[in-house]
């Protein structure tokens, strides 16, 4: 589903104070201290904003900043932009993270202590964390091959792995007021660490800056900044609300086609390949990182491919219900509500509103509405689900009778739907994989894959576009990934990822050729089968 070069999101503007003279110099000039009583001093500034705030015989108010840009880096994925991630990376020899603060100036008699503050996405192996000064002129569209190279670290801290937070003390770094670049590396350990980016909302790293009188060790007698408490760390980002508005609207979703599929379920006929892929291979060597949320009944149904061998039934929905069963699905990408377009070039906003259930069909409806999402706002909103916090796979046979839009009956699919799978959002992509089950491009249907170690992006597309309802499957072993259309082999190519992988379906739009945009449309799905 994601777009291999087209991950770039826009430039996030850093507001730097003109002010980038050393502190004394910058002091010099800029406050006169006149006595009014005994005991008592006003301090004036000519330029109070940006300047750490005083009053009456009182220290300096300790203040907590948030970046003004932030990104990772991967060694494996050298062209790749992942300033539109909500996570930050660091890992030995792979992964680098870049953030920027605009820091205030400080007021006389007093120096800076100031602690970076990094909230965990992910559990992960003990490590060192090493904190550089990195050069200016980065962007959120920074990849490895353009990053800048970080100083030596001036400060380092053991991280255990499983704390909420990580707090570093990084008050050598700051020498004067205005723009901070800072680099976050991992010197030692085995595994990435995870911390949230400005795109996590309440989970975004913090700069904490208090205030010492000149000379001493030890913190200014003031109250110290009351952190939010965090809750213990999930594997993947919490729904925390964005910088930008995320309200929903209030208006119902657009109506989706009503069509009742029959009591049983369409099955394919077609006959079995003539030579099927290979079904000895091993079971998945360790069963789905998080529980399926019930237990599906042992109906006797196998993938339309009927691969020889036993297989077990780990996920399944046919969506008979009334509503969406949201203990399996999240309605949006990575949080319920308003949330971004998977890629940066889509044209909708996914909102919750668009996902609905009726006559035996998942509808992820397309509407023309503004909502605002990825830093701007978009004319459509469309439906996207996700089973990232109940269900992650393996290795198995990964199956779904999909319905896809063509509003305009030209025989050619509407958008950018698509039915696929992706790993951990801990692992930088496409390190992690993503198999693309089905996708809609420019009017056709076609199976990619992406992986690292090594790179590779990938695809096939069917011989003619399959709109109306079809079969769209995969097969994955340790020897690889064949995708199957209609019951019949479409395509194979090797993957043998380490990680399990969540099931997605959407319905993105772009501005692409020969992707008609089709408001009241809908991506319909008649079930959704898994086996291990």
């Amino acid at each position: 589903m994601r777009d291999a070069f087209s991950r770039a999101r826009a430039q996030h503007r850093a507001a730097v104070p003109s002010d980038k003279l050393k502190e004394p110099a910058a002091k010099a000039g800029r406050r006169a201290v006149i006595p009014i009583l005994a005991g008592t001093t006003l301090v004036l500034t000519t330029a109070g904003l940006g300047v750490a705030a005083l009053t009456s015989d009182s220290v300096p108010a300790p203040v907590s900043l948030t970046a003004t840009a932030d990104a990772y880096v991967h060694t494996k994925s050298p062209t790749q932009k992942h300033g539109w991630s909500s996570r930050l990376v660091a890992k030995l020899n792979e992964s680098t993270s870049f953030i920027r603060y605009s820091v205030p100036a400080a007021a006389d008699g007093y120096d800076r202590k100031a602690t970076l503050v990094l909230t965990r996405l992910t559990t992960s192996n003990p490590a060192k964390l090493a904190v550089s000064k990195a050069p200016s002129g980065w962007t959120e569209a920074v990849t490895y091959s353009t990053a800048p190279k970080p100083g030596t670290p001036f400060a380092t801290v053991a991280d255990d792995g499983k704390s909420a937070q990580v707090r570093i003390d990084v008050s050598q770094g700051i020498t004067q007021a205005g723009e901070l670049n800072l680099a976050l590396t991992q010197p030692s350990g085995a595994g990435g660490t995870v911390f949230g980016s400005r795109e996590s909302g309440l989970k975004q790293s913090k700069l904490e800056i208090s205030y010492v009188p000149d000379g001493a060790t030890g913190p200014a007698p003031t109250s110290a900044p009351t952190l939010v408490p965090t809750s213990a760390p999930t594997s993947a980002p919490t729904s925390a609300p964005t910088s930008a508005p995320t309200s929903a609207p209030t208006s119902a979703p657009t109506s989706a086609p009503t069509t009742v599929k029959p009591t049983a379920s369409p099955t394919t006929t077609s006959p079995k390949p003539t030579a099927s892929p290979t079904t000895t291979s091993p079971k998945p060597t360790a069963s789905p990182t998080t529980s399926n949320p019930t237990t599906p009944p042992a109906t006797g149904l196998a993938p339309s491919w009927n691969p020889s061998g036993s297989h077990r039934l780990t996920f399944q929905d046919e969506f008979n219900a009334a509503t969406v069963d949201t203990n399996k699905w999240e309605r949006g990408w990575f949080k319920e509500g308003i949330s971004d377009g998977v890629n940066s070039n889509n044209l909708q906003c996914y909102d919750s509103n668009q996902v609905s259930q009726s006559g035996g069909y998942l509808n992820l409806a397309l509407a023309k509405r503004q909502a605002y999402c990825r830093g701007a706002t978009k004319e459509y909103v469309s439906g996207l689900v996700n089973t990232r916090k109940s269900f992650n796979q393996r290795y198995g046979s990964f199956e779904a009778r999909v319905c896809l839009p063509d509003g305009n009956g030209d025989g050619r699919v509407d958008g950018f739907p698509a039915w696929w799978t992706n790993g951990p959002s801990s692992v930088p992509w496409p390190e992690h994989g993503e198999i693309d089950i089905l996708e809609g491009i420019g009017g056709g249907t076609k199976a990619s894959l992406h992986h690292g170690n090594p790179e590779y992006h990938g695809g096939v597309y069917s011989s003619s576009p399959l709109v109306g309802c079809h079969n769209f499957g995969s097969q994955w072993t340790s020897s690889g990934v064949t995708f199957y259309y209609d019951g019949k082999p479409l395509w194979s190519h090797s993957f043998n990822g380490p990680d399990p992988q969540f099931l997605i379906l959407n319905y993105a739009i772009r501005p692409n050729a020969g992707e008609a945009i089709t408001p009241g449309t809908a991506l319909r799905v008649d079930w959704v089968r898994v086996w291990s």
